[in-house]
């Protein structure tokens, strides 16, 4: 899950590589529905802004195979886009702080990530509405498992395993932070051309982020290398003392290190059986008919597997479910 204050600001290359690239399930996180933005396009000010830019970031997120939540809700939400802010106090006192801090950890809960990443630094120099959902994403990563916390809620707790923060700075660009960005300790490769999609994944992200037309954003890039850092700040009980090479060190990104999750062996023979028919239908593609019918298969054995998981990692199985209709 990757949190961002207006839509824009999402790491569009960083999404696309690891979403049509890795396979990973993204969510993004957004705060408001840009109603203090420019608009390059017309006269739209205001609520209307906010609707052309709302659609905007519903299709950036679909180039992308993203899904997307939003923690301005409603439309006389106190999280709004009320401009530029010089400082994430002045946000909060407009937002409220804890009225965010929960909306943040509503959307954690009903995902269920196991990472999250905010797009920007909570340094001197970022716009306040950064800030403040980078210090929202912050303390959301430390209280989203405790079942004490916003029980009104009425959602099961979630631990979230890792929390990264961008490895690079705005000095000299459009906001200039006043501090140098963290040592990076991870890199996402974003330069490398995916041959399904037709261009890398910089390019990519310029695709998805040309739908934000109001802003006048999308450019046309060159194929050529680019590496992303990031800076892995924080790591939950869950991870141990997995050594830090990629994203999903310590994670269990396949179904083959979903297994080793479990002694049950009745839960051991439906992953491998989930794993073994998810295999048949990329092996039968392009035969759609072969692949309709190795998707069904897959169907069957992930919801037989979901009746056999424990409550906390149902979501996983029910993600596989809805992702191979989605195929289909």
């Amino acid at each position: 899950m990757q949190s961002g204050a207006h839509p824009d600001d999402e790491t569009s290359k960083l999404l696309a590589r690891l979403s049509l690239g890795d396979g990973m399930h993204i969510v993004y996180a957004n705060a408001v529905r840009g109603q203090g933005g420019q608009n390059a396009l017309g006269t739209e000010r205001g609520d209307d802004l906010g609707l052309i830019r709302t659609q905007e970031l519903i299709r950036a997120m679909g180039v992308l195979g993203a899904d997307l939540c939003w923690l301005a809700e409603t439309e006389n939400d106190t999280i709004h886009d009320f401009g530029f802010s010089k400082s994430p106090d002045q946000t909060f006192s407009i937002w409220g702080q804890e009225h965010t801090l929960r909306q943040m950890i509503k959307a954690i809960r009903l995902f269920k990530p196991d990472v999250l990443c905010p797009t920007f630094l909570d340094v001197p120099g970022q716009h306040g509405h950064h800030r403040a959902i980078t210090r929202t994403t912050n303390s959301a990563f430390e209280m989203s498992g405790n079942p004490d916390v916003f029980t009104d809620l009425r959602l099961q707790p979630w631990t979230v395993s890792k929390l990264y923060l961008p490895a690079w700075g705005g000095a000299g660009n459009t906001y200039d932070d006043v501090e140098p960005p963290p040592e990076a300790t991870t890199f996402v490769d974003v330069g490398e051309f995916d041959y399904r999609m037709g261009g890398t994944y910089v390019q990519i992200g310029e695709w998805s982020h040309g739908y934000h037309a109001t802003q006048g954003m999308g450019e046309l890039r060159d194929e050529s290398p680019e590496t992303l850092p990031l800076h892995l700040l924080k790591t939950s009980a869950l991870i141990g003392s997995s050594d830090e090479v990629k994203i999903t060190s310590g994670l269990s990104a396949s179904w083959t290190e979903f297994e080793k999750v479990f002694s049950n062996p009745q839960i051991r023979k439906m992953i491998r059986l989930a794993d073994k028919t998810s295999l048949k239908a990329l092996q039968s593609f392009p035969d759609n008919n072969s692949v309709e019918d190795s998707l069904a298969e897959f169907s069957d054995a992930v919801v037989g597997l979901k009746e056999l998981l424990p409550e906390s990692q149902r979501h996983r199985a029910e993600l596989k479910i809805r992702q191979a209709g989605q195929a289909a």
